[in-house]
């Protein structure tokens, strides 16, 4: 019977299952309010790349924040309950609770033998449940990042419900300090207008004004947040308040939840919505244009009085038919409004507010009071000030697209170039700079109108492109592109002797008709003709034939077809002169948008200028002729803000401009593009290419939507609605770590900690995962620990990835100035916990209550530690944390201690053992590597993948390149092979790829493996390999150029001969011309392959920037390559090479190209000095593996021959030589003793310089052998040296004595100098022995014999070696010299 209950107890737990969501935080804490935790983690990426690079990855805990707690007692309905001694009788391990989504808290709970505690069996329950009592349901098995994808999107259609269940979330201002209209919004603190009647969340704002960030190394946002300049324009909102994006605004956070919402904030003196939507008011009383109705609110509360709008909680505006007639203000707060002209001199009293007519000339009344929006200052302005002193704030906020100053006078300052701020626009010809936030937003700040053309609008899409680069004040990867050479309008400045990318173009050269140029909406040719016929809808195609332009006649303003033969013909046809566009070209080669020529004059203006009520033409042609079509007889609407269409439809142009925004037309007769391709932008044709429909990142809206109940949408505001069976209301609120409370109605006070970590070592392929840990510290009386987050950060797994972590402060944690509060980032290996680096920002503004952190980690080698952690942190009380992990401290926010948990381990204790990965985890091509536990099983490991392999899972094979080579000389004297791959993109920048391989043995095919798939669909592949030698010797051999890949394509096999080898211009121009400016020889490129279809016919050329191909054509089609390579972040090689990287924007794998005097992995032994061995001089010509002396480089057969020589001469001069002086008739004098221990070590020295050569070329050196022939060669050389000294000495000695020469005496003095000469010489070089020895060179695969004593290790030795050294070398030398004299 017993055993019959066990069988039954162990079936019925193979059916439990705690449903797909685990929490966390389970086991309730004193005082904690914060437990019983999902995670959603988020992970963004560019989806149109195969790299994953550029990814964002959120975690963001939706948690219970409220007082109430769990019940601990067993639920009812029948479930089913087990004690942990239960299920320990049966041997559940820890695995299977594992995978019955148990809490991590209380599978810790079980391992740990002396607990008790109960587990619930959830599986009667219907499905769908969840929790450690089984107490939750979302009523889904989807993952909760699709949850709440639905749920904010059912928001979209019950708009009407909102204000039945919620009103809204809002930000609790501790002690009451604030009296408002609503609950303050956390955005409305230092928003630049008073919300509090006190002017609260206006205190300490003028902090973030004087704010200034670091000219060089930082972008400083509109708020005065600082950010890291390469975060500018990447696509991705670092700014709180979007200013380093072209996003000034979003509406659509009341039905997204995204993360970037939260932390939004909004432009000064704008209404906030309270859910990161903006707009610019309020208004008017009958006008609502917030979704979440928080400015219906605003009306409701204001007043009883329907009639009366309040603004700055202290303005009383009162309304009667709609129109404001009085207003009444706190004079204390707005003193500039008083004795105003538009306001009445009689002045009364109501409720203590100062009350006067108001002037019904006033449209904007929100504009003209909003003077009385900010306390008035109490200290000297020191920084931009509005004439009506009602307002001082920082210079960065002039010509920002938003008006400050009541007047607008900051929009219209005239000095803004002045103040050298980086990251302006330029416009209106270097007269005008406007801050990036005025770019694209639909209102014209330049008057040339440059900044809201379609070039701008869409500018860093390709936020890795050259234009972009350019406009982030980065350096661009390439000087000029081919393209803009002699393409009819100049795009490069003169260099000093007057060349320009359209100077010395020989028409007969360079054909203005090209596929470069065909149907790029400019008119490279002078006529016009490379724009016609090409199938884009524009004012030619809809009006007239594919051989004549459209433009409107100069004679009566209406359109005309100009035949071809008209255009460029001398004569002025078209209004604008758009049939003659040399003269506007040449008068402002650089300003694209001056490019309208007005009528009778050499006045030139931007078409934005046409049609806007302002005469800019001395003729005033652009108001009058030149808008009569446009207008269709009518007079011009002056509006900034609309467009009007000939047919009489008004298009507003507040959201999106319709005016030249270059992708379809607005009006039914294009009118709306009328004189729009005058401006010249060449870098809009990829741009105009794509179809955003095709390559949409967002989820499409379902067509059948289920039906979500109202109170499930709102009634958590932005948290998550769960039904629970523990509580009388039958559902609880998971809230967002941006908000707490029962229903997540109150905002919390936090940090948002962004960083981006950069490896700043060499790439090989291997770097381990880490793990980084954040700490919000507080160091006032103590050190406490307020928040935290940790997570695993892989390099290999994501390129270029962001990181994204919330930090929050104790609920009621008041706004001051006095807090001492930091972020710490400390960095520990994985796979055994040790603390590697350490990085600490201060917090800069503790009177806001949101704020945000961006930086950038710079991760150094991970073979290093660092041991100081021990002295910022308690190592008390750590007993909760588990032998192999790593304590931390005490979180406040959760009441329990951090502890760091190595790679296989989890558990806030790091009890539970982990390992993720199967078999089949990355389908038997990698391996596979434990990653977030947090994450969607699918997702809590990684792949390190094979050679051949790639993908998330290893599911993808590489392209394969097979190299065969005809002829072994061809790669004998190289000894590195590069293969670059070229892949073009119609929709965004070429992809540049590079693979090397570093000759190691006797091959002649070569095979690379690209990350890449051709599915057929790609444009193409353009590939050579490259052998190099060194810097100075280099060659090219093509592979491949396929214009356009149609089918799946996997592998490719190259047969390289000569007859593939690119030639170098050195080869094809004569000296003259290559003398020549760069500009200027590059235009006889074309000549090259012009005579090539005449004389010897070779595919390729190249120089030190361009690779180029001869076309069909015999014209040349180059294409920028690196050749001179840009090294890799932060890996100076050791400052004697340069750092290779395989990918320029994500590699995997890197080396150096070490200069001649060096050798090694990164260039860290050196040939210079006086320190030499035949290591130094030859080993790094040596190619290891490679046991044929045929297929070594030049140099080592050309040393082996020269030692072969000298081995040879040696032996053969030193034998004769100890036969000569081993003879008695020799050995008279001393000398002969000299000589033949001289010949003794001769002999010695050359048997050990040729096993040394043998050993260097088979790669069979080891410590012994290394110390041992290195300080032989050193004493037995130095003891010739003195030996044939003494011979000097001697022979001087006889010259002098003469007769009195005693032979006798010169015998015994040589049989006791030779060995004393000999022992000390022994003595001086022992250090060979102690510091030379073997290194060993995993990534160069070589053994160096080293020797390893430098001036940084130990100084004084190495100068004593030195010193040593000189004395043996000049002493011997300065004795045979002495002795010549003689």
């Amino acid at each position: 019977m017993h055993l019959f209950k066990i069988i039954i107890l162990i079936s019925s737990l193979w059916n439990i299952s705690n449903g797909n969501y685990r929490i966390y935080e389970t086991i309730p804490k004193n005082n904690s309010t914060v437990f019983d935790c999902l995670y959603n983690l988020i992970i963004n990426g560019d989806e149109l790349l195969q790299l994953e690079m550029d990814v964002h990855i959120d975690s963001i805990p939706y948690c219970r924040q409220s007082s109430i707690k769990n019940n601990d007692n067993p639920l009812p309905n029948n479930t089913e309950q087990w004690t942990f001694d239960q299920l320990r009788q049966m041997n559940i391990s820890f695995n299977q609770l594992y995978d019955w989504y148990v809490p991590l808290d209380i599978i810790e709970e079980y391992l740990l033998e002396q607990s008790n505690g109960i587990i619930v069996n959830c599986s009667n329950k219907n499905n769908y449940w969840f929790g450690n009592r089984c107490q939750y349901t979302l009523d889904s098995y989807a993952e909760l990042k699709d949850i709440l994808w639905d749920r904010f999107d059912a928001k979209h259609y019950m708009e009407d419900h909102l204000l039945t269940i919620t009103n809204g979330t809002c930000y609790l201002v501790p002690n009451d300090q604030c009296q408002s209209i609503l609950c303050l919004d956390w955005r409305e603190i230092c928003d630049g207008k008073i919300d509090c009647t006190n002017g609260f969340d206006e205190y300490h704002c003028h902090l973030l004004e004087m704010n200034e960030c670091d000219e060089i190394n930082e972008f400083r946002c509109l708020n005065g947040q600082c950010i890291d300049k390469t975060f500018y324009r990447d696509q991705y909102t670092d700014c709180m308040d979007y200013s380093d994006e072209r996003l000034n605004n979003i509406d659509s956070c009341f039905y997204t939840s995204y993360t970037g919402c939260e932390d939004h904030l909004c432009p000064n003196m704008w209404f906030s919505c309270g859910d990161g939507s903006c707009y610019d008011g309020p208004i008017n009383l009958d006008t609502t244009l917030c979704r979440s109705k928080r400015d219906y609110l605003y009306f409701q509360k204001m007043s009883s009085s329907s009639s009366t709008l309040i603004l700055f909680s202290h303005m009383h505006i009162i309304y009667k038919d709609m129109k404001p007639e009085r207003i009444c203000y706190n004079q204390s707060l707005c003193p500039y409004l008083f004795n105003t002209i538009h306001f009445g001199i009689m002045t009364t009293s109501l409720n203590g507010l100062t009350c006067q007519l108001l002037d019904n000339k006033i449209s904007d009344v929100k504009r003209f009071v909003q003077s009385c929006s900010l306390l008035p200052s109490e200290h000297q302005c020191t920084l931009f000030k509005c004439n009506d002193g009602s307002k001082c704030f920082s210079q960065h906020r002039l010509s920002d697209g938003y008006k400050d100053c009541s007047n607008g006078e900051d929009e219209y300052q005239n000095n803004t170039c002045l103040l050298n701020y980086s990251f302006r626009f330029k416009c209106d010809q270097g007269t005008r700079c406007i801050h990036p936030t005025a770019i694209a937003n639909n209102f014209k700040d330049c008057n040339d109108g440059m900044d809201e053309t379609s070039f701008m609008r869409w500018l860093c899409i390709l936020n890795y492109s050259d234009e972009c680069r350019s406009f982030r004040n980065e350096s661009r990867r390439f000087n000029f592109t081919f393209e803009q050479l002699c393409n009819g309008f100049t795009e490069i400045s003169s260099d000093l002797e007057g060349n320009t990318d359209e100077t010395d173009c020989r028409s007969d050269e360079w054909n203005c008709l090209n596929f470069h140029t065909k149907c790029n909406h400019i008119w490279n040719c002078p006529n016009g003709e490379d724009e016609l016929g090409c199938g884009k809808p524009n004012l030619g195609s809809r009006h007239c034939n594919k051989t004549t332009h459209f433009c409107l006649d100069i004679q009566n303003g209406l359109p005309i077809c100009l035949p071809l033969s008209k255009a460029n013909d001398g004569i002025i046809n078209c209004i604008g002169s758009i049939d003659e566009r040399s003269f506007c070209r040449s008068k402002y080669p650089y300003d694209y948008v001056l490019r309208y020529r007005c009528l009778d004059s050499d006045v030139c203006i931007s078409p934005f200028q046409i049609c806007d009520c302002h005469q800019d033409c001395p003729l005033n042609d652009d108001e009058t002729i030149a808008c009569r079509w446009m207008n269709n007889e009518q007079t011009s609407l002056c509006h900034k803000h609309q467009f009007r269409c000939r047919n009489g439809i008004v298009h507003n142009e507040t959201k999106q401009s319709s005016r030249c925004d270059g992708m379809f037309f607005h009006c039914a007769d294009g009118e709306d593009e009328l004189f729009c391709d005058l401006i010249e932008y060449p870098s809009a044709i990829r741009v105009n290419s794509l179809d955003m429909n095709d390559y949409s990142l967002q989820k499409q809206i379902k067509q059948q939507r289920s039906y979500i109940d109202p109170m499930i949408i709102w009634y958590c505001n932005r948290g998550l609605y769960v039904r629970s069976l523990e509580n009388t209301f039958g559902f609880i609120c998971l809230c967002p770590i941006y908000y707490y409370g029962d229903r997540c109605q109150y905002q919390r006070k936090r940090i948002t900690f962004i960083f981006r970590a950069e490896l700043t070592g060499s790439f090989n392929g291997n770097f381990p995962t880490v793990k980084f840990l954040v700490l919000l510290i507080r160091e006032n009386e103590q050190r406490i620990i307020l928040s935290h987050e940790q997570f695993l950060y892989s390099p290999l797994g994501y390129c270029s990835s962001k990181y994204t972590t919330y930090l929050v402060y104790p609920i009621n944690d008041s706004l001051s100035l006095d807090s001492n509060d930091s972020i710490e980032v400390l960095m520990f290996t994985s796979s055994i916990v040790e603390h590697h680096s350490t990085w600490i920002f201060k917090i800069p503004f503790h009177f806001l209550p949101v704020q945000r952190i961006v930086k950038r980690l710079f991760l150094s080698n991970i073979d290093t530690f660092d041991n100081s952690i021990e002295r910022i942190i308690n190592k008390k009380n750590s007993s909760s944390c588990s032998k192999d992990s790593f304590y931390m401290g005490y979180d406040t926010n959760l009441n329990r201690d951090i502890c760091i948990c190595p790679l296989n381990r989890i558990g806030s204790r790091c009890f539970i053992p982990f390992n993720p990965c199967t078999n089949w985890s990355c389908n038997h091509h990698g391996q596979c590597y434990p990653n977030d536990e947090r994450a969607q099983p699918d997702s809590q490991f990684r792949c390190i993948c094979d050679l051949e392999w790639f993908g998330k899972r290893c599911e993808n094979k590489k392209f394969r390149f097979d190299i065969s080579f005809t002829d072994s000389k061809m790669i004998s004297s190289s000894s590195i092979a590069f293969i670059h791959s070229i892949i073009p993109s119609t929709f965004r920048e070429e992809t540049y790829l590079t693979s090397f391989y570093r000759f190691h043995e006797e091959i002649l095919n070569l095979t690379f493996f690209l990350e890449l798939t051709f599915d057929g669909s790609h444009s193409g592949l353009i590939s050579f390999i490259q052998l190099l030698k060194d810097f100075k010797h280099v060659d090219y051999y093509l592979l491949n150029f396929i214009t356009q890949v149609n089918e799946p394509l996997s592998e490719m096999n190259v047969i390289v001969d000569q007859k593939n080898r690119c030639r170098s211009i050195n080869e094809l121009l004569d000296k003259t011309i290559l003398s020549q400016p760069y500009l200027r020889r590059v235009k006889y490129y074309q000549q090259i392959c012009l005579k090539n279809k005449l004389i010897e016919k070779f595919q390729c050329f190249y120089d030190e920037q361009l690779m180029c191909l001869c076309d069909k054509t015999n014209h040349a089609y180059c294409f920028n390559i690196n050749l001179t390579y840009s090294g890799c972040p932060w890996n100076k090689c050791s400052e004697r090479g340069i750092c290779i990287k395989d990918h320029e924007l994500c590699p995997k794998n890197s080396f150096c190209l070490c200069n001649s005097c060096s050798y090694g992995s990164v260039c860290q032994f050196s040939t210079e000095g006086y320190i030499l061995s035949l290591d130094a001089i030859i080993g790094s010509h040596i190619k290891p593996m490679i046991r044929n002396l045929y297929y070594q480089t030049t140099t080592i057969q050309i040393t082996f021959l020269i030692i072969i020589i000298l081995f040879i001469i040696g032996m053969i001069l030193n034998i004769l030589s100890i036969g000569t002086f081993n003879n008695r008739t020799t050995q008279e004098v001393g000398s002969a003793f000299y000589l033949l221990t001289s010949a003794f070590l001769g002999l010695l020295t050359i048997i050990l310089l040729m096993c040394k050569i043998i050993l260097l070329l088979y790669d069979k050196q080891n410590n012994a052998s290394c110390s041992l022939i290195e300080f032989s060669f050193k004493w037995f050389l130095t003891s010739c040296e003195w030996l044939n000294s003494c011979v000097a000495i001697e022979r001087c000695s006889a010259l002098l004595y003469k007769t009195h020469f005693s032979r006798s005496k010169s015998k015994y003095i040589s049989k006791c100098l030779i060995p004393s000469i000999i022992i000390l010489l022994g003595l001086i070089s022992l250090p060979e022995i102690f510091f030379r020895q073997m290194i060993i060179d995993e990534q160069d695969k070589r053994n160096w014999c080293v020797f390893t004593l430098n001036n940084d290790s130990r100084p004084k030795i190495f100068k004593c070696y030195i010193a040593s050294n000189l004395f043996l070398f000049f002493v011997p030398i300065i004795i045979n010299l002495n002795a010549i004299e003689w």
